[in-house]
């Protein structure tokens, strides 16, 4: 665990989804820090965390990227035990920032989280995207213990990853799922 979030001070139902959610951030130096947010569902607990700098890819595309992510963790808990902890495996590749330096960057962001309600159980899904038209994105499906249910990874043009796993029939069946939270990264 990176950051330490309190418990939720309230157990309203947001919009019959998650219990509650909480979101913080952490100073690590002048450029970098962590952006953590947690999220309360029944007896589980998911921390998605990504370390970021506050900088972006070359001088002339300064929009792109306002924030660099350097790396993430989603750590899965059940009654505030620790059950699982994966890092989303997105690409690193390398590229000069503002100041000219060359840094080595993950090319996805963290962009949204999500509840879903399939015909049998409860996931999480966690969007990311590569900040221009032809860059990567993904979504990556969880098991509210963190076991990797389904992850796409590519682009309009080349798929770099597909895998399902055994648990689920088919990938209609997240396409059906009922979301019940969007919550922006």
């Amino acid at each position: 665990m990176i950051l330490s979030f309190p418990p939720p001070q309230k157990k309203d139902k947001l919009n019959n989804g998650f219990d509650s959610t909480f979101s913080k951030d952490k100073k690590i130096d002048l450029v970098t820090y962590i952006h953590g947010l947690t999220l309360y569902f029944k007896k589980y607990k998911i921390e998605v965390i990504e370390t970021r700098m506050n900088d972006s890819i070359y001088f002339e595309y300064s929009n792109v990227f306002n924030q660099i992510p350097l790396q993430n963790h989603v750590y899965f808990y059940s009654d505030n035990k620790l059950i699982s902890e994966t890092i989303i495996p997105f690409k690193k590749v390398s590229a000069g920032n503002y100041l000219k330096k060359q840094i080595e960057y993950l090319d996805n962001k963290i962009s949204q989280i999500n509840l879903l309600k399939t015909k049998d159980t409860f996931l999480i899904s966690i969007a990311g995207y590569g900040g221009c038209n032809s860059c990567n994105e993904s979504t990556i499906y969880f098991s509210l213990t963190g076991d990797i249910i389904y992850f796409w990874y590519g682009n309009k043009n080349k798929i770099i990853k597909n895998f399902k796993s055994n648990k689920i029939s088919s990938v209609k069946e997240l396409e059906d799922a009922k979301i019940f939270n969007e919550l922006p990264f």
